[in-house]
């Protein structure tokens, strides 16, 4: 948190050198007060000294009525005025021989005097008609002092305003400061212009790759307005009339006005969704637009007078807007206290701007875009690291969604071994008798057949015991079904006992049972039958005076030979070995040939 709260102090030290970078580097303007329309500078050396704001009293003529005014500032507009101007004498040091007067944009058409010889005209005026030519700029009159005096005339053609002045100051100085001052503020403007391109395009592009993030957008349209904004009213850049004329800029002011306020209500209104009504947001974005339209439909004369009125709701939705961050505040939402801050210092700011611009009272205009700068900045900052605090637990949710499904393919690598074991265990079960635990009558069968072809394709001989358990009905009879199935478990014993690795025992089903000898001879598989004969028949159940033995038929196989026909033809040697008196195994005599 600590680091946070300093790397928030240091970028706002950055942003507040920045934006005093002409307080810091450039020659601060002197203030020597004019009166009665005289300002005198005999015992001033503008060499030695920073330039001048000609500002004081000046003797302003409206038609042919004169007065003395205070300037820089705004004057109520008389619909009989058809022109005004101002005049001020200023007595000069005779060691000051080169001078600049800086003027600033003024009116649509103007005219500058200097000692009644025009030096600089700005539009024209025929018949009493104005005609305007570029927009706004500021522009530097060069004058060499000869008689020590200097009698200067702004003559204005105000057309329609209901206010009008000289809005800014007049500088006087020597062509040497002037010069470097202007140039540092060239410097000055494309880095405040710059830096509000950069912005503004940054979060745009955030917004693009991330569609979440809509508060990104909207702080970047409208840091790329206010970055307009300040291109067309801020005129150190001469570059920068492009001859589109005042129409065009009084336009660019007024749109970017309207939409500056809108874009950034927005903007608010997803910062904090929870406390900022939607209906609010609707209503913003309505009356935005209306007055935007307004201004794109109708001339200057319509949609000035609407001008007031949005000035007006400016207020009121900000007021609700320090609303709506308390609110945030009270509820503990992240940076609350930050942005509260520097919203306050943009409020007063536009309070400022239309104080100004309705009465010509309090702090010189435009000092608005300074403020939105500094506020543009820290926010940028704010919500760098809000993305940066979101990457953060988004890189550490991956890393947890990656160790957790590591844990859960191991866990489903341990559950698949344990189910295929199972499987193999059920499968197993499937094949297998439950009582006597050999394969059952259709695994046995399975066998036979695969054991049959191997048989017939490498031409190997293969023989098969079909053997049945003697007067074991009688058994189940007498004892019961428990003894018998203990006879069954008994004998299949014997029979695994008794044969290889590679013999085949199963129960064929009830009492009978049958063995594969694959590979192997007629002459070994007898051999081998009469051991299992003999084995059974040596089975003790002397609880029960039981004498158990089996009767077998012993085949091998033929060419051609099917499942069916070799446990047929095994069948009938066994019951033949039952009609001559169990116990005893047949072979069968066809296939010893």
């Amino acid at each position: 948190m600590k680091k946070k709260i300093f790397l928030i102090i240091f970028f706002s030290l950055i942003a507040i050198i920045t934006i005093n970078y002409k307080m810091l580097n450039l020659k601060k303007v002197e203030s020597k007060v004019a009166k009665k329309g005289v300002l005198d500078l005999t015992k001033f050396d503008l060499s030695l000294n920073k330039p001048l704001n000609l500002k004081g009293e000046w003797q302003v003529t409206e038609n042919k009525r004169k007065k003395i005014v205070n300037m820089p500032g705004l004057l109520k507009k008389d619909k009989n005025v058809f022109f005004e101007s101002y005049e001020l004498k200023i007595l000069l040091n005779k060691k000051n021989k080169k001078i600049v007067i800086q003027i600033p944009r003024i009116s649509n058409v103007y005219r500058i005097y200097i000692n009644k010889k025009i030096v600089l005209e700005k539009g024209m005026v025929e018949k009493n008609k104005i005609i305007e030519t570029s927009g706004f700029k500021i522009t530097r009159i060069k004058y060499f002092n000869e008689n020590n005096e200097l009698n200067l005339k702004v003559e204005c053609y105000p057309k329609d305003y209901k206010k009008y002045g000289i809005w800014r100051k007049i500088i006087i100085g020597s062509e040497k400061q002037i010069e470097t001052n202007f140039n540092k503020m060239i410097v000055f403007k494309f880095i405040l212009i710059g830096s509000l391109m950069i912005i503004g395009l940054y979060h745009v592009i955030i917004y693009i790759f991330n569609l979440k993030e809509k508060e990104s957008l909207y702080f970047g349209i409208f840091s790329i307005i206010m970055m307009i904004r300040i291109f067309y009213l801020e005129k150190y850049l001469e570059i920068n009339s492009f001859k589109l004329g005042t129409k065009f800029e009084l336009k660019v002011m007024y749109l970017t006005y309207y939409l500056g306020v809108m874009f950034f209500m927005i903007f608010v209104s997803y910062i904090y969704k929870k406390e900022f009504s939607k209906k609010v947001r609707k209503a913003t974005i309505i009356i935005g637009v209306f007055y935007s339209l307004i201004v794109l439909i109708f001339p200057e004369e319509v949609y000035e007078f609407f001008l007031k009125s949005y000035q007006n709701f400016s207020i009121l939705i900000g007021l609700y807007v320090v609303y709506v961050i308390i609110k945030a505040i009270k509820n503990r939402r992240e940076n609350s206290i930050m942005f509260l801050i520097g919203y306050i210092m943009i409020f007063i700011g536009m309070i400022n701007e239309i104080i100004f611009l309705n009465t010509g009272y309090l702090t010189e205009g435009m000092m608005i875009n300074k403020v939105i700068f500094i506020f543009l900045i820290l926010q940028s900052i704010l919500m760098g690291m809000k993305l940066s605090k979101t990457l953060k637990k988004e890189r550490e949710l991956a890393f947890e969604i990656k160790e957790m499904n590591k844990e859960l393919e191991i866990i489903v690598a341990n559950r698949t071994k344990e189910l295929e074991a199972k499987n193999k265990e059920l499968s197993e079960k499937v094949k297998v008798d439950g009582l006597t635990n050999l394969l059952n009558h259709n695994s046995i069968y399975e066998n036979l057949l695969i054991e049959l072809k191997r048989a017939e394709r490498y031409k190997l001989k293969m023989s098969v015991l079909m053997c049945d358990i003697d007067d074991f009905k009688k058994i189940n009879d007498i004892y019961g079904h428990q003894v018998g199935d203990k006879v069954l478990r008994l004998i299949s014993e014997e029979l695994k006992k008794n044969v290889r690795i590679m013999d085949i025992v199963g129960r064929y089903g009830g009492e009978e049972f049958i063995i594969i000898f694959p590979e192997t001879s007629m002459e070994k598989a007898e051999v081998a039958s009469e051991r299992i004969r003999k084995s059974i028949n040596n089975i003790e159940m002397s609880e029960y005076n039981i004498k158990i033995s089996i009767s077998g038929g012993l085949v091998k196989n033929e060419e051609n030979e099917t499942v069916e026909s070799i446990v047929k033809r095994a069948d009938k040697r066994m019951y033949e070995a039952k009609r001559k008196g169990k116990n005893k195994i047949i072979v069968d005599k066809r296939t010893m040939l």
